[in-house]
C-alpha cells in the first residue's frame, strides 16, 4: 500500500508535513511526468517574463531613440535592422512568437498537469475503495453511507490540491527571485516600494487564513451530513409516504440543505473580505510605484522602456506574492479532505488474511465449531460456547427466537466477524490460518437482507459465478423455484432489476438470491430464513430442493419457522446464546423442550391463520 511505504519515512509527529508526504506519494508512478509539466511551466514562465520587451525596446529604441543599455535589449535589437520601421515591424514578429509560444506551452501544460492529477485521483480513490472491501461490518454499519461516498468521490481530490500548492509556491519563488533580480539594476528604491507590500500580504493570509481553514473543515463536514440524509431519507421514501412523514422529513431537509448552504456563503464572504485587502494592498502599491517612478522619468533617471518593464513585472510580482501569501490556506483546504481519507486508510480491517495464510481448493469438507463464543465490540454477548460437527453432505438447521444469534453465527462461518473464543474449522485447520478468498469459495451465502443488483436477472443470479452458462443460469433458477416468475418478466432473464429489487415482491428477491448461492456449486450452502417471504407452496419447493442436495453439499439452516427446518438432519436449538437442544425433528419433539415449545407456538400460529 502506497500510504503504508510514506508512513515508514515521514513520522506522523508532524500531522501536516506527514499528510502532505502521503499525498505526494500518490504522484510517485508520475515523476517523469511531472519533470516534463515542471520543465514546460519554466518555459511558459521565461515566455511570459520575456513579453513585456519588445514594446520597451520600442519605446526606447524606435520612438524615441536612444542607446540600448542593458543586454536584453540588445538581444531583442541584435538580429534587427537599422531602419526603424524594419525594427518595429521585427519587434512586432518577436511579441507575437513570444506570445504564441507562451499560450501553446500553458494549453499544453494544463493538459499534462490535468492528466497527472486525475492519475493520483484514481490511485487514491482504488485503494480507499478497496480498503472499504477490506473492512469489517462493524465500520460500515456504524457510519452514514452518504459519508462514506463523499470521502469516495469528492475529499479523494484532496492530494492534487496538495501538489498543485507545492508546485504553485515552487514557481512563485522562482518567479519572484527572477523579477526581483530584474529590477533592482533598474532603480532600487521603487523595488523596495513594490516589496513594501509583503508585510500586509502576510498579515492578510495570517487574519484569514485561520478562519477560512477552519470554515473549509465544517462545510466539508456539512456537505457530507446533508449527503447522508440525502441517501437516507430517498431509501426510506415509502416508509415516508407509508406513515405520512413527508412534511417533517422535508423540514429535515430543509434544514441540513440550509446548514450546507450557510457554510459555504460564510467561506464565500471570507474569501472576499480577503480579496477586498489583497486587493487594497495592491492598490496601494502600484499608486505607489507609478507616482514616484513617473517622477523619475520627467527626471530623465528612468526611461519610458524601464518604466513599462517596472510596471509589467510588478503585475507579474504580485501574482507569486500573493501565491505564497495564501498559499498556508489552499494547502489546509486540500490537506482536510485528504485527512478525512487518510482517517478511513489508518483504520485495519479486524478481519484480514494472517501471514503465511494457507491456499485450500475448493473441495467437501468437514465444517467444525469448537467452543465458539462472539461478543460485539459494544459488549453485547451473542454466543456462548458453540459446539458443533458438521460433517460434508449434512443438512443442519439451527432455530430459535429472533435475537438469540442465529444470524450472528452465519456471519462467522465466512469471516465476517472473528470468534471472541473458541475455533471454526474446515477439515481440522482453524479457518483463520485459510486464506480469506479460498475460504469464502467454500461458503455460498444467501442471507435475509440478500443485496439485488441494477442489473438484469441472469447477471444477478451469476453475481458469484460470473462465467456461468445460460443454460446453468436458468437450472439455478429452477432449483430456487424462482424460474415461474422469472419467466412471467417482461424481457425474462434480460429483464433489468431496480436498486434493491424494489421491482420485485420479497419472496422473489429472496428466491433470485437462492438460486445466486446455488449456482456457486460451493461445498457449503448457507441460508439465513430462506422462507421468511415465502408462501406454503414455494416452502414446500425449496424443501424438496434443499432434499435433494443431501448428501451433495453442506446445507446449514436458519429459520424461525419449524417448517423449514423440520426435514434437517440435524436440528441445533439456540436460547440465550448456547445451544441447548439437539436431535431430529422427531428427536427433539419427544424431549418437550424448547423445540417442542417453538414447534407448537408454530402449528398454533398457522391454525388461527386458518
Amino acid at each position: 500500500m502506497i500510504h503504508r511505504i510514506t508512513r515508514t519515512l515521514f513520522s506522523p509527529e508532524r500531522p501536516d508535513a506527514f499528510a502532505t508526504f502521503r499525498c505526494l506519494s500518490y504522484f510517485s508512478e508520475d515523476r517523469v511526468r511531472i519533470a516534463r509539466l515542471l520543465s514546460l511551466m519554466g518555459l511558459s514562465m521565461l515566455a511570459g517574463i520575456l513579453q513585456a520587451w519588445p514594446l520597451a525596446v520600442l519605446v526606447d529604441s524606435v520612438v524615441a531613440p536612444a542607446a540600448p543599455h542593458g543586454w536584453i535589449q540588445r538581444i531583442f535589437t541584435a538580429w534587427l535592422p537599422q531602419s526603424g520601421a524594419a525594427q518595429t515591424f521585427g519587434l512586432g514578429a518577436a511579441a507575437l512568437f513570444l506570445g504564441l509560444t507562451q499560450q501553446l506551452l500553458f494549453m499544453r501544460q494544463k493538459i499534462l498537469q490535468a492528466r497527472i492529477n486525475y492519475a493520483a485521483v484514481l490511485r487514491m480513490r482504488e485503494e480507499l475503495f478497496r480498503w472499504l472491501q477490506a473492512m469489517h461490518l462493524d465500520f460500515h454499519c456504524s457510519r452514514p453511507l452518504g459519508d462514506t461516498v463523499f470521502r469516495l468521490t469528492t475529499d479523494t481530490f484532496g492530494c492534487q490540491a496538495v501538489l498543485g500548492v507545492l508546485i504553485a509556491v515552487a514557481f512563485a519563488t522562482v518567479r519572484l527571485i527572477v523579477l526581483v533580480a530584474l529590477l533592482l539594476p533598474r532603480s532600487l528604491v521603487l523595488s523596495a516600494i513594490a516589496l513594501l507590500v509583503v508585510p500586509p500580504l502576510v498579515w492578510a493570509n495570517f487574519r484569514f487564513g485561520r478562519t477560512l481553514q477552519r470554515r473549509t473543515a465544517d462545510a466539508k463536514q456539512a456537505d457530507s451530513a446533508f449527503l447522508s440524509f440525502a441517501h437516507r431519507a430517498l431509501t426510506a421514501i415509502g416508509l415516508t409516504q407509508a406513515y405520512g412523514r413527508e412534511d417533517e422529513e422535508y423540514g429535515r431537509f430543509g434544514s441540513a440543505a440550509k446548514t450546507c448552504v450557510g457554510s459555504w456563503l460564510g467561506i464565500h464572504k471570507e474569501e472576499a473580505g480577503y480579496g477586498l485587502a489583497v486587493g487594497i494592498i495592491l492598490a496601494g502599491g502600484g499608486a505607489l510605484i507609478l507616482g514616484y517612478g513617473g517622477y523619475l522619468v520627467q527626471q530623465q533617471r528612468l526611461t519610458p522602456g524601464d518604466l513599462m518593464i517596472f510596471m509589467t513585472y510588478l503585475g507579474m510580482m504580485y501574482d507569486p506574492l500573493c501565491q505564497l501569501t495564501g498559499a498556508q490556506f489552499h494547502l489546509q483546504s486540500g490537506l482536510s479532505s485528504a485527512k478525512r481519507v487518510f482517517e478511513v486508510l489508518d483504520q485495519s480491517p479486524r478481519v484480514c488474511d494472517v501471514a503465511r495464510a494457507k491456499h485450500l481448493p475448493v473441495g467437501p469438507r468437514r465444517l467444525t465449531l469448537e467452543q465458539v463464543s462472539f461478543q460485539y465490540p459494544a459488549g453485547t454477548t451473542v454466543l456462548k460456547e458453540i459446539s458443533v460437527d458438521i460433517p460434508h453432505g449434512t443438512v443442519i438447521g439451527f432455530v430459535g427466537a429472533s435475537g438469540v444469534g442465529k444470524s450472528t453465527l452465519l456471519n462467522l462461518l465466512p469471516r465476517f466477524y472473528d470468534p471472541s473464543a473458541g475455533r471454526i474449522l474446515l477439515d481440522g485447520q482453524d479457518i483463520r490460518s485459510i486464506r480469506l478468498k479460498d475460504l469464502r469459495k467454500h461458503i455460498a451465502l444467501a442471507l435475509q437482507d440478500s443485496a439485488i443488483l441494477p442489473a438484469d436477472v441472469s447477471e444477478n443470479i451469476a453475481y458469484g459465478r460470473p462465467l456461468a452458462n445460460e443454460k446453468e443460469i436458468r437450472s439455478a433458477a429452477a432449483l430456487a423455484g424462482a424460474a415461474e416468475f422469472i419467466e412471467r418478466l417482461p424481457d425474462g432473464y434480460r429483464t433489468k432489476l431496480s436498486e434493491g429489487g424494489v421491482n420485485l415482491s420479497g419472496g422473489q428477491r429472496q428466491r433470485i438470491a437462492i438460486a445466486r448461492a446455488l449456482l456457486t456449486q460451493a461445498p457449503i450452502l448457507v441460508l439465513d430464513e430462506p422462507t421468511s417471504a415465502q408462501d406454503a407452496h414455494h416452502e414446500a419447493e425449496l424443501r424438496r430442493t434443499l432434499g435433494g442436495l443431501r448428501g451433495k453439499y453442506t446445507v446449514i439452516l436458519v429459520s424461525h419457522r419449524i417448517n423449514t427446518i423440520k426435514d434437517c438432519d440435524v436440528i441445533c436449538v439456540l436460547a440465550e446464546g448456547r445451544i441447548q437442544e439437539t436431535g431430529t425433528h422427531q428427536e427433539l419433539l419427544r424431549t418437550k423442550g424448547i423445540y417442542a415449545a417453538l414447534a407448537d407456538a408454530s402449528q398454533a400460529g398457522v391454525s388461527n391463520a386458518a
